[in-house]
């Protein structure tokens, strides 16, 4: 597991157990502090944390199990050396957000590509 594996952890499990927390509250706990948080919590949205409201934004978790059905689907294609998770044939079909949508790893650092096309490492 990575820093930022861990990072990611730590934050979800923070979220899970604070529900509707603020990243500015968050932020405490971290080297990085609020931005780090925020980095994780948008980088992160839809897949293992969910937003209510804009000034500021209220954060929790999709579910409880959010964090481990998104470690085995990326875990799961790796281990078989296969391509990104969204062309896996089990996870073709459509899900809801509570099943975590398709998601598509980047090549170059290993982490979901949001909608708006970027990843971590852009």
């Amino acid at each position: 597991m990575t820093s930022e594996d861990s990072v990611l952890k730590e934050l979800f499990l923070l979220v899970r157990e604070s529900a509707w927390v603020t990243a500015r509250k968050l932020g405490g706990g971290f080297d990085g502090g609020k931005s780090l948080v925020n980095h994780y919590l948008y980088g992160f949205e839809g897949l293992l944390f969910e937003k209510e409201g804009d000034r500021p934004p209220y954060w929790r978790v999709i579910s409880d199990d959010a964090y481990d059905k998104y470690l085995k689907r990326v875990q799961a294609p790796k281990a078989r050396g296969s391509g990104p998770v969204a062309s896996h044939p089990e996870f073709a079909s459509h899900h809801t957000i509570h099943d975590l949508a398709p998601i598509t790893l980047c090549h170059a650092c290993d982490t979901p590509i949001r909608p708006n096309g970027m990843c971590r490492c852009s």
